[in-house]
This record gives structure tokens, C-alpha cells and sequence, in this order.
């Protein structure tokens, strides 16, 4: 089943985050602000499939009529090119000029006369000058709206009093009553036109029905042309600086919230796809506008979105502590941190969220049966990480289905009994490895499958028998033997990679290296098994040339600062057999797709699909409840230990009392494997 990940944030940037939050400066107001936006970027890093949606709405605009508005598509017109530097610099007369003549030629013939050029001046920025101007010339619907709703009528054409016709009698007649508002013209003051800006700002800014952007997109508009993968700070501190003359407001959280149900309400609704719907609210206090918030949460819960309340402050004046989740609320707590906590949705204590919380290091009040998704972020630089961590919870489903492949990835390269121990062979039938583990991964995706599933070393003997034990080219490898399985390759590139791995698609990956880069490689690893892997420590694009030496590997999962590799060395190299490289260009790698389509698969075969994922997350659910406070007795010395005391790997347990290993995955071991692979999470 086709995971979907509907994300959204509204972002509190009125005035109190410009100097609030605690006791702020301005520019410890701006970290704040820069922190937002680091967490928008963190909203859309781990969105890998075209279909995941974004949406981010502002709360506390400046120079709107609406102060709640579409901050992506603000980011979009900020960043025009033609902008000045300084956005706070008065409109050119050049630039009012072509306003003028364009609002002339629609209608306002007397804009002249109702607006001085030196106090439109006065009042309204290059930057908005600019993008009204292009908007009028572009927008139609928008320049009607200019000129007969903003404008006041007497900038617009009057009747002819000698027009005869049945609308000239009954304008004449109009223009009679109204003759004292033409005798007393009066000419617009600065608050005449900041109104008429302050409209104009909201029309353009304003939440739309098209505020949900694909989550690339919402990336590209996010990052600029900086190219990265991640916002970079420099491009967070220009987005600042161009915001700052619009945002710092009042808090108009009610409205914002009501923009983010009707933006929810426009993404497709299948039985077909796996739904993640979750609103982060970020705030330092309360409403300034009204509302009824158990309305809203019902709508919310109607519409299975997950709310995150987290409360920005680095007050020290009450009893809310960082990373912790709480059950009620505290008597001295504050306004804004009381709204967001009753707002945020409640998670279960003993379902899964709430293991994942706990493996990351927070503490869950558990003597409550549930906890609220109430965030108290005391520093501007543990946003990123608070989002990180929601999102595994709230992801926590596609987490257990991943849990499945990860127990079986680390049964294959444990292989005790298997004749590819690492390292003699390696080198020479890695190919085999990785081809049989991606085919392997992809057949037992099909549940009850007609034709079997053959294992992970009858794959590898069968691979190894056909091409040798002196290496072979993967991809010939796999185009001879998927067929044999109602199976498909073909070469991917990065993103394509990225996104079948967040279906919980492992894929092949394979590069070459000099051997004094294998070398190194090694070295790296067995000295910082936990390293990520960048330019710096090997320098591919700047070898001389050398002869190369080709590897395969299999991609099985990434975060935003890594890619994380299955290498065939076993658990002894690396990280439990793992390695880590920083992108796909620090070793060239390049991938290969292994999959099957629904058309390959019988009609029992779809039917059993469709429900096997649900039937094992169900189990795995289950068997996480009391995970923290639970016990377990170990096999080989019966002393009974605290789950959470048990170490070791995915595939083998270690007792804290005896030090001995059994295998976590036996009957109620399941358990155990899953507290570790929590644990794991966090690294």
C-alpha cells in the first residue's frame, strides 16, 4: 500500500517573537524565526514521493489586512530577482508611475488626482510596488478587484450626463445624490493608502486553495537556488531579512488554524493509500483573535490530523521542561502554553509513538494512560530535532513495516552458517550478496506468494552458480534472473532511489574506488564505525587515474544527514555491518531498482498484500505495550531485567545480568528486537 505524508505547520511570527520568547533582543527574536524556517525545511527533507504534501501558513503578518498567510508562496515573490536589497527603501516615482497608468487604463482615471505620488511614495516599499505592479499586469481578476473594491470611488469614471440610455438615467440620477462627495474630494492621507497596501498584500499572500505545494516543490521555493540538500543559514538569514518588514504582527492563531482544516480538507482521500496527516503549531503564546478551540479540535479528530503543539520560550517561570511529554496540564503554567496543550492531540502511553519518544531520550509521564503531543522547545537550536523526532512517531506504522526488512537485512549478513564470512570473498561475490537480498526483500513483499519464496542463499547459490566467484556486473546479474521471478531492475537515479526506500524498498547501490581509496575506506570505518562519510575524507573527483575496483551495496534507509549502506562484511565491520556516506557524490554511487508491478501479481496475491501490512503492524502494536516499565526473562540465566536493560542487535540480544547472547527475534523476543531497533533510531 502507497504511503502519503499530508504535513503542515502554522508559524506564530508576530511581534512577541521579535522580542519574546524570554527575554529576547531582536536578534535572538530573528534565531527564532530562522529556527521556523529550519523547521519548514525539516517538513519536507524526508518527503521523497511526488504526492507528499506541504503546506505552512504564517500567523502574525504586519502589512495585511488578513494576518495570516501562505508563507511559501511569500518566500516565492521575496526571492525575485529584481527586488532591491533593501526592502525597506520608498517606492520609485517610476515604479508608481507604471501603477498608475495601468489602474487608468481599467477604470481609475482619477488616481492622479485622489493619490499624491510623493505620499504613495511615502507609504509603500520598492519591493511592493514592484510586486503589485507585476500582479496587475498579470491578474485580471486581481486588477478589478484593485480598482473597484480598494480604490475609492472617487478615483473611478463618472456618468455621462448626456448618456440617454437606460444606465446613464439611472447613473445620472446616482451621480446627483452622490454630488457632495464630488464637491468635497478629498485626497488620500498615508493611512488612506496603507489601507489600500494592506489589502493588496492580502489578496496576493493570502491562504489560497493552492497553498498545499508537493513537498519538492515547497523544497525548491524553500532553498532558492542555493541547490542544496537543506536550507543552508545563509539563505535562512536572507529570507529573514526580507521577511522582517511583514511578519512581526499580532497572533492570529484562530485563523490560521481554520485555513490549515480547509487546506487538509482538499488532499485525496483513498482506501488504496496509508495516510499521514500531522500539524505542527508553533507559538509563544496565545490567540490574539477568537475562536472556539474544542470546535476545532473536533475537526481535527474527525479528520485523523495529529496536532503538535510546541511552545517556544526560554521562560524559566513554570514547571514545563524540554523534552517531556505531559498527561495534564501545570497550575503555573502559562496562557499560551495552556492553549497549545489542550489543542495537541493525545497519543496512547503504551502504543508506539510513545516507545519512540522514550528510545529518543524524552521522558513520557506514564502513569497516565495518554500524553498529550506537547512540545516545550526552550532554544531556537532544538527545533530541527523535536520536529525529527515527531515525525518518527507519528510516522510510527511505516517505522514497524520497516522494522520487518531491517531484522531480515541483519539476518543476512550475520550469515554464521553461510560461505560468504566476510572479508575473504569480499570483493568478489558482493554482487551476489546484494542481488540476492533486494530480490529476496521484493518477493517476500508479496504475502502468501504462489510460486514460494526462495531464500536469501538459494538466491545467492543459484546468482553465484550461473556468474562465478570472480565478480560480475550487477545489473547483468539482475536483467538474467528477475524474470525468473516476476520481478523488474532498471537503473534509478538518486531521487528515485531515496523515494523507493521510503516505500521500504531497499535498492542497490554500487561504486568504485581506487585501492588505495579501499584502503582508506576501511580504515575510516574500523577506527569511527559511526562516521558519516564526506568529500572530505575521500577524494574521489580529484584521483589520478588508477585502476578501480567495483562494489555493491544495498541503500536501505537515509535521514537528512546521511544515506545508510548495507555493506556484506558482516556484523563485526562498520556499525553492526552498516556504513554511512554523507550524499550519493562521495563515492559516485549509483542505484538499481528491483521491483515487481501489480500486473505481475495473481488476484489472491493482490488481496493478501493488501491486508498482510495491516496484519503485521497490528502485531508488532501490540507487542509494544509497556515497553518501558516491562520485563523479560533472559533464556540462558533466567534472571528477569527491565527491557529496556537489554542490549545488542536487531537479530541477537545481550542480558545485562549474564552478558549472554540468544536470539531477540524467538517467540516474546519480538520485543526485545523492537525496544533495540528503537534505541537504534536515535543513532
Amino acid at each position: 500500500m502507497t504511503c502519503r505524508y499530508y504535513s503542515g505547520a502554522i508559524l506564530d511570527v508576530s511581534g512577541s517573537m521579535q522580542y519574546g520568547t524570554g527575554t529576547f533582543s531582536d536578534t535572538e527574536g530573528g534565531k527564532w524565526v530562522r529556527a521556523l524556517l529550519d523547521a519548514i525545511d525539516d517538513l519536507v527533507t524526508h518527503d521523497a514521493s511526488n504526492n507528499d504534501k506541504v503546506l505552512a501558513i504564517g500567523a502574525g503578518a504586519r502589512r495585511m489586512e488578513n494576518e495570516a498567510f501562505d508563507v511559501i508562496k511569500t518566500i516565492a515573490l521575496l526571492q525575485n530577482d529584481d527586488w532591491c536589497d533593501s526592502n525597506l527603501q520608498e517606492a520609485t516615482y517610476g515604479t508608481i508611475t507604471a501603477i498608475f497608468n495601468l489602474l487608468e487604463r481599467h477604470g481609475a482615471k482619477h488616481i492622479r488626482k485622489w493619490a499624491e505620488m510623493n505620499v504613495v511614495s511615502s507609504v509603500i516599499t520598492e519591493d511592493e510596488a514592484i510586486l503589485v505592479l507585476r500582479k496587475l499586469k498579470e491578474d485580471r481578476d486581481f486588477t478589478r478587484t484593485f480598482v473597484f473594491e480598494y480604490l475609492p470611488e472617487s478615483c473611478r469614471d463618472w456618468v455621462d450626463e448626456n448618456d440617454t440610455s437606460v444606465m446613464g438615467f439611472f447613473g445620472y440620477q446616482f451621480q446627483r445624490v452622490q454630488s457632495s462627495v464630488v464637491s468635497s474630494f478629498r485626497q488620500a492621507t498615508k493611512d488612506d493608502i496603507s489601507d489600500v497596501v494592506k489589502k493588496a498584500m492580502s489578496y496576493l499572500l493570502r491562504v489560497r486553495n493552492d497553498s498545499a505545494y508537493p513537498a519538492h516543490k515547497a523544497a525548491d521555493i524553500l532553498r532558492g537556488t542555493d541547490g542544496g540538500e537543506r536550507l543552508s543559514p545563509e539563505r535562512a538569514e536572507k529570507l529573514h531579512r526580507k521577511m522582517k518588514p511583514y511578519i512581526y504582527g499580532s497572533t492570529p492563531l484562530y485563523s490560521a488554524l481554520h485555513n490549515a482544516v480547509d487546506l487538509f480538507d482538499l488532499f485525496p482521500d483513498s482506501e488504496e493509500v496509508d495516510k499521514y496527516k500531522y500539524l505542527f503549531v508553533f507559538s509563544d503564546g496565545a490567540p490574539s483573535d477568537y475562536g472556539d478551540i474544542y470546535k476545532l479540535k473536533s475537526k481535527f479528530e474527525k479528520r485523523s490530523i495529529s496536532v503538535i503543539g510546541c511552545y517556544m520560550s526560554t521562560s524559566t517561570g513554570c514547571s514545563i521542561k524540554p523534552k517531556q511529554l505531559y498527561g495534564t496540564v501545570g497550575s503555573d503554567w502559562e496562557e499560551g502554553a495552556r492553549f497549545l496543550f489542550d489543542l495537541s492531540s493525545m497519543v496512547p502511553t503504551d502504543n508506539v509513538p510513545r516507545a519512540i519518544f522514550i528510545n529518543n531520550g524524552w521522558d513520557v509521564d506514564i502513569n497516565k494512560k495518554e500524553t498529550k503531543l506537547f512540545l516545550h522547545i526552550n532554544n531556537p537550536e532544538n527545533m530541527r530535532s523535536a520536529v525529527e523526532v515527531v515525525k518518527k512517531a507519528m510516522s510510527s506504522q511505516d517505522s514497524l513495516l520497516d522494522l520487518i526488512t531491517h531484522v531480515s537485512i541483519e539476518r543476512y549478513i550475520k550469515s554464521e552458517n553461510d560461505k560468504f564470512k566476510p572479508p575473504k570473498q569480499e570483493g568478489k561475490t558482493c554482487y551476489a550478496n546484494a542481488a540476492a537480498t533486494v530480490m529476496h526483500l521484493a518477493l517476500v513483499r508479496i504475502h502468501k506468494r504462489e510460486d514460494g519464496y526462495p531464500t536469501f542463499e538459494s538466491l545467492r547459490r543459484e546468482i553465484i552458480d550461473k556468474f562465478g566467484e570472480q565478480g560480475a556486473d550487477t545489473m547483468d546479474v539482475l536483467q538474467t534472473f528477475c524474470p525468473k521471478y516476476r520481478l523488474h531492475c532498471k537503473a534509478i537515479d538518486r531521487k528515485e532511489a531515496l523515494k523507493a526506500v521510503s516505500e521500504r524498498r531497499p535498492v542497490i547501490a554500487r561504486f568504485e574506488l581506487t585501492d588505495y581509496e579501499w584502503i582508506e575506506f576501511n580504515n575510516i570505518f574500523n577506527r569511527e564505525p559511526k562516521k558519516i562519510l564526506s568529500e572530505e575524507d575521500i577524494h574521489i573527483y580529484s584521483r589520478i587515474s588508477a585502476r578501480k575496483i567495483s562494489h555493491a551495496v544495498v541503500l536501505t534507509s537515509y535521514n537528512s544527514d546521511s544515506l545508510c549502506l548495507m555493506n556484506s562484511k558482516g556484523v563485526e565491520w562498520g556499525d553492526g555491518g552498516f556504513f554511512r556516506v554523507k550524499n550519493a557524490d562521495v563515492v559516485g554511487l549509483e542505484f538499481i531498482d528491483v521491483f515487481w508491478k501489480e500486473n505481475d501479481l495473481s488476484e489472491p496475491e493482490k488481496q493478501q498484500y493488501r491486508q498482510h501490512g495491516l496484519d503485521i503492524a497490528s502485531k508488532l502494536v501490540s507487542s509494544l505495550k509497556g515497553i518501558k516499565n516491562g520485563i523479560y526473562s533472559c533464556p540462558l540465566c533466567k534472571i528477569t531485567s527491565k527491557i529496556s536493560e537489554f542490549h545488542g542487535s536487531l537479530s541477537t540480544a545481550v542480558c545485562p545480568e549474564c552478558q549472554g547472547e540468544f536470539d531477540s527475534n524467538d517467540g516474546k523476543g519480538n520485543i526485545i528486537a523492537m525496544n533495540i531497533y528503537l534505541t537504534s533510531l536515535n543513532n
